[in-house]
C-alpha cells in the first residue's frame, strides 16, 4: 500500500517504491521527475526515456536537449534528492524493486522523508550479468568480487567450484561464461564512484567543447539543398516510371527514400 503523503525530499527507498508501482522516474539536476504523462509525446520515443529510468540522467538530458526544453521539464518534478544518487540496477541485470509499505512510510515520515542512502536497502540482484559490474583482481583471477553500492557478487568462485561437479558439456559452458566475464571486466570501466566521476567529468568537458565549436548549431539553410535533392530524385523516379524504365525508376526511388530517412544527419 502506497504512502499518501509525498515529502519534498524523496529517499532512495521511496523512489524505489514508486518505480515498483510502475511510475517512470528519472533524476535531473537533483530533482525527481515523473514522466508517465510525457512518454507518448517524447519526440525521441518512449524507449529513450525508459533507458534512463532509475538513473541520474542529468548529463544525457543536458547534452541532448536545449536550455528551453530543460526549463520546461520542471513541471514534471515530484520531489528532490539529498546527496549523491546511486543508480538502481536495471531489471535486465537482475534488479528487484519493492513497493513502499506503510512501515516504510512511517519511518520516512518521522524523519521528514529525508532517509539517507545508507539507511535505504539496495535492490536485490538475482543473477550476475555479463555487463561489467566491478573490480577484477590480478593473479589467477580467482575469488574476484564485484561490488556496486551495497551489492556484492562473486563471479569467479561459484563458476570454478560448480564446474568441478558438472559434466563435460556443462564444464564447457561454465568455462565460456567465465571467459565472457573476464572479458567484460577487463574491457569496461568500473562502477566505483571515483571511476564514474572521472567518466562524467570527461563527458561534460566533451559536451562543452562541442558547444564551443558550434557543432550543436543546425544549419537550417542546408534543408533547401536537401529538399531540392529529394525533389529531383522523386521527379526523376516518376519520369522513368512513366517511360516504362522500371529498374532505373526503382533505383531512384530507393535513393529518394534513403535521402528522406537520413537527411537529419546532414543538417
Amino acid at each position: 500500500m502506497s504512502c499518501s503523503w509525498q515529502p519534498d525530499v524523496l529517499s532512495r527507498r521511496h523512489v524505489e517504491g514508486l518505480i515498483a508501482e510502475g511510475q517512470t522516474l528519472i533524476i535531473l539536476d537533483g530533482h525527481v521527475l515523473k514522466l508517465d504523462a510525457w512518454m507518448s509525446y517524447h519526440p525521441g520515443g518512449h524507449k529513450a526515456i525508459q533507458h534512463v529510468v532509475r538513473h541520474d540522467a542529468t548529463d544525457e538530458i543536458t547534452a541532448l536537449h536545449s536550455a528551453q526544453t530543460r526549463s520546461l521539464m520542471s513541471r514534471f518534478r515530484i520531489g528532490r534528492i539529498d546527496g549523491r544518487w546511486e543508480n538502481f540496477t536495471p531489471p535486465s541485470q537482475g534488479g528487484v524493486y519493492r513497493l513502499y509499505s506503510e512501515q516504510d512510510c512511517d519511518q520516512g515520515c518521522d524523519r521528514g522523508g529525508d532517509a539517507t542512502f545508507a539507511d535505504a536497502a539496495t535492490p536485490e540482484v538475482s543473477h550476475p550479468s555479463s555487463i561489467p559490474l566491478a573490480n577484477m583482481t590480478n593473479g589467477n583471477n580467482l575469488g574476484a568480487r564485484v561490488t556496486t553500492a551495497n551489492m556484492t557478487l562473486s563471479l569467479r568462485e561459484p563458476l570454478a567450484s560448480t564446474s568441478r561437479r558438472l559434466d563435460p558439456r556443462s564444464e564447457l559452458l561454465a568455462a565460456h561464461s567465465q571467459r565472457e566475464i573476464d572479458f567484460d571486466l577487463s574491457k569496461y570501466p568500473l562502477l566505483d564512484n571515483k571511476t564514474q566521476d572521472d567518466i562524467v567529468e570527461k563527458y561534460r568537458l566533451l559536451n562543452h567543447q562541442i558547444q564551443a565549436e558550434g557543432l550543436y548549431d543546425c544549419n537550417y539553410l542546408a534543408y533547401t539543398w536537401e529538399a531540392a535533392r529529394c525533389s529531383a530524385l522523386f521527379a526523376g523516379m516518376l519520369l522513368l516510371l512513366h517511360k516504362g524504365w522500371i529498374i532505373a525508376s526503382a533505383i531512384l526511388l530507393g535513393a529518394f527514400w534513403s535521402q528522406l530517412v537520413f537527411h537529419r544527419t546532414r543538417c
